[in-house]
């Protein structure tokens, strides 16, 4: 840094009003606040630029940058002076919480929340049947219950009741089901009071489920949650537990804007296919299973240690799919009968889709062929996408993949017998980045 340059950053420091800025403290300290409000500080902000006001009128970049540089030291140390540093930092420092049993990562901006967790699922039988809390959340303004049913009707009759009688309806849920198997998310919002020990109540109280639960664990980084791993840019945590012999596994995954992860490699029980995978020292793996319903993606898995007692594994993830927030349209002409070649194309995630020949079925059904250009020889490019039902004439579609790359080939659906063309909307692709993601994963510790 330059002499004028340093002088110019104690200059001004020097120009701030010290007076003005003790008055402030004062202010605060005979308000008897506790909380830090966004009003005291814009207005230390504001006293502070408005003695800067001389550096931005520079029009010099780096002395412009310095300026902004001792402004927001000089806010810094005015806010821990005036709040503590552990106020201060904590508004600075983000915190992140793992909810067991529903796999999701919870991150406070502003200030850490409260939460009381369900450390490990239970489960409770009825005669053939079987009802697992899968997890469960509590702050201050809401509770949320994950219920899995096997064999069982499906309740839409939740209750949380406390130690001390008081019984919190769950308003609102939503509930997926199969053949045998239902899972539902059930919540109500307001505070439930002293949720450390609480019963969940199902139906017509046929069952009745005491919970111990525990305070959710808060860290400042993936990283302190579990091994963590970066491929392309792509950071991926393990978070795993034992229980019963076998290894419980979570990945989770910074969100970020505009994309997911869509699956951690395929499905355990798809057959020949490509999943995640345990060895140990000897290269010895263990079989794995993952929950036959989910909301993508499948984040939770369960390696058999067979009695194992080695204690050091390597936990592998070979590919993920990443489904991105994206669509575009395209208009294409539809022939009177037969088909004909097109050549037309749009970039879709990064990616581009050519069309090549639309075939007339009838009087109402075409079919699109299409080239995702995925490659087959590295495993890695758009291998999939959807066409917004909404958009098209009677709302439905179907498609069909490559065996081998498993890429979209070709799409069709029903159209109005006179129509001459039509305008499609692509949108979530789906793009496989190869890995691997290797974790060190360390037993009894």
């Amino acid at each position: 840094m330059k002499d004028l340059e340093e002088e110019m950053i104690f200059d001004l420091v020097d120009r701030i009003d010290g007076e003005e800025i003790w008055d402030r403290l004062v202010d605060w300290e005979e308000s008897g606040e506790e909380e830090v409000t966004e009003e005291m500080l814009n207005r230390i902000k504001q006293k502070t630029y408005r003695k800067l006001n001389l550096a931005f009128k520079t029009g010099k970049k780096k002395r412009v940058f310095w300026a902004i540089l001792a402004a927001s030291l000089m806010i810094m140390v005015i806010s821990i002076s005036a709040f503590g540093p552990e106020r201060v930092w904590a508004k600075i420092r983000q915190s992140l919480q793992f909810i067991p049993g529903m796999g999701i990562v919870i991150k406070d901006e502003e200030e850490q929340v409260e939460r009381y967790v369900l450390s490990r699922p239970l489960e409770k039988e009825l005669g053939k049947g079987r009802i697992t809390i899968k997890g469960v959340i509590i702050d201050n303004q809401r509770a949320i219950i994950d219920i899995i049913g096997e064999d069982l009707k499906q309740y839409k009759d939740v209750f949380l009741r406390d130690k001390k009688g008081r019984e919190y309806k769950m308003e609102t849920y939503s509930i997926g089901a199969s053949t045998g198997y239902w899972r539902g998310t059930f919540s109500h919002e307001g505070k439930v009071e002293e949720p450390e020990e609480i019963e969940v109540i199902i139906g017509d109280r046929e069952f009745v489920i005491p919970l111990t639960l525990e305070k959710a664990v808060s860290y400042e980084s993936y990283e302190e949650m579990g091994p963590s791993q970066t491929v392309k840019g792509i950071s991926i945590t393990a978070i795993t537990y034992q229980e019963k012999g076998k290894l419980k596994v979570n990945l989770v995954s910074p969100s970020q804007p505009g994309w997911r992860i869509d699956s951690y490699a395929d499905h355990p029980s798809k057959e020949g296919g490509t999943t995640i995978s345990l060895r140990d020292k000897d290269g010895n793996l263990y079989p794995v299973t993952g929950a036959g319903s989910y909301s993508p993606p499948l984040s939770e898995f369960s390696f058999d240690l067979k009695g194992s007692k080695e204690e050091s594994f390597i936990l592998s993830i070979p590919f993920i799919r990443i489904k991105y927030d994206e669509e575009k349209t395209v208009t294409v002409n539809i022939p009177q009968e037969g088909s004909f070649n097109l050549d037309q194309s749009i970039d879709l995630a990064g990616f581009p889709i050519n069309f090549q020949r639309i075939e007339r079925l009838g009087d109402n059904r075409v079919r699109i062929y299409v080239d995702t250009g995925f490659n087959k020889q590295s495993g890695e490019g758009l291998q999939f996408f959807i066409l917004d039902g909404l958009k098209l004439p009677f709302r439905s579609w179907s498609g069909e993949v490559d065996l081998d790359t498993e890429a979209i080939k070709w799409f069709e659906f029903e159209i109005k017998p006179r129509m001459r063309k039509i305008k499609l909307v692509l949108k979530e692709p789906v793009v496989v980045k190869q890995g691997p993601w290797e974790f060190p994963i360390q037993l009894n510790q």
